[in-house]
């Protein structure tokens, strides 16, 4: 065993991989954090783990207190690493394996990436191709309400000649009317004159 791998000894590395990582077999876990590393897996790992007071969690917070020991995450990552590492014979071509398969998943991956690209293209100018041709702007039609108003535009001078006579109409009438009494006062001074022509006459013949 690597001279670097520390653990608790209360626990064997096999009890810590059984209290923190559960059933979880070695080679998916090398696998799922992605290393041939097994310390770089088992600290990707524990940064995970919830902590208190420096105590990593394990399954519950109340198994982790029931616990007659509790762990430190330093603990943890050399419990877990000094596990992977008896069990390297087993994880190793599970690794080696995943390793290969991963060209060609890329490759896969790509593939389709590009397919769905090249349909979206195509139903893109499809739609371009078949898309309904713009409606033409109707032409303006005159509503009713305009259309008098429009009739009415020729006859708009005669209205103001008349308006400007009716205007004028006041005037002519005081003008009559001034006429009437000046006729009148004028009646009345001639019917007046004879009479105190006769009183005068008549007055020495008394």
């Amino acid at each position: 065993m690597d001279a670097r791998v520390c653990y608790n000894a209360a626990m064997t590395p096999q009890e810590f991989w059984k209290a923190y990582a559960g059933d979880v077999a070695p080679g998916d876990f090398m696998c799922r954090y992605q290393s041939r590393n097994p310390r770089r897996c088992a600290e990707r790992y524990v940064s995970r783990l919830s902590a208190f007071l420096g105590i990593a969690r394990r399954e519950t917070w109340k198994a982790t207190f029931a616990a007659p020991w509790q762990h430190s995450r330093d603990e943890v990552i050399a419990g877990l690493t000094a596990h992977l590492e008896e069990t390297r014979p087993e994880w190793e071509p599970v690794v080696a394996a995943r390793d290969a398969q991963e060209p060609i998943e890329r490759e896969q991956a790509e593939w389709e990436r590009a397919e769905q690209q090249r349909l979206e293209q195509e139903q893109a100018e499809w739609e371009r191709a078949h898309a309904p041709e713009p409606a033409a702007a109707p032409a303006p039609t005159l509503s009713p309400e305009t259309e008098p108003e429009m009739e009415a535009g020729p006859e708009s001078e005669p209205s103001a000649e008349i308006a400007a006579r009716v205007a004028e109409t006041p005037s002519l009438q005081e003008d009559s009317q001034a006429g009437a009494e000046d006729i009148a006062a004028s009646t009345d001074t001639a019917a007046a004159a004879p009479n105190e022509t006769s009183g005068e006459s008549a007055a020495p013949g008394g």
